[in-house]
């Protein structure tokens, strides 16, 4: 793809590419988690989520990363109980800014329950930036891949974990990579 005689790869910080936009969506329970949990005033939420510029990928770029699907799920209800018990523990695979665990934290989870693992570490950083909570969030960051099997740190992990949630980056991997990953989270 090009624009205006460059090229425009899926990644890179040009926001000429047709899919980058700073019109924000904030869906309503995004704008609370932001307020209450992170403690961004109301009239600062829209800059403060513009000032991401971490990888913009596409789903980045149209801020996808607001989104909170976990808790969508049929299946939350049943997570949240799990996680109530004293030494249960969840794992979130591909976490992006950490918006879904983060959400765990704010309807009552334990942030050190969680442990999280993400390829590119800038996410990680960005989601401290978002969330406000460098200081205060007791959850657990592994800069992996999962398709690594000699990461001592996450061979450690396998079978420890009462939930996980893998969101939306199975489609990243090919169905045999697939099947690692499915099999180590299990």
């Amino acid at each position: 793809m090009q624009v205006e005689n460059s090229p425009i790869v899926v990644g890179d910080k040009n926001k000429a590419a047709p899919w980058y936009s700073i019109e924000v969506q904030i869906s309503s329970e995004a704008r609370k988690m932001l307020e209450e949990y992170a403690g961004v005033l109301p009239e600062e939420v829209k800059d403060h989520v513009l000032t991401m510029d971490v990888f913009p990928y596409p789903c980045i770029s149209k801020f996808h990363f607001l989104d909170l699907n976990l808790s969508l799920q049929p299946g939350y209800p049943q997570i949240m109980a799990k996680l109530q018990n004293a030494d249960a523990r969840h794992l979130k695979i591909a976490c992006c800014v950490g918006q879904d665990l983060r959400k765990l934290v704010q309807d009552g989870v334990d942030s050190a329950k969680i442990v999280a693992v993400k390829l590119e570490k800038g996410y990680i950083n960005a989601g401290y930036k978002l969330f406000c909570d460098r200081e205060t969030l007791k959850t657990r960051f592994i800069n992996a891949d999962m398709l690594d099997d000699g990461i001592a740190e996450l061979n450690q992990l396998e079978g420890t974990f009462d939930t996980s949630h893998l969101g939306l980056c199975l489609y990243v991997w090919n169905r045999e990579e697939q099947m690692v990953v499915l099999r180590r989270v299990i």
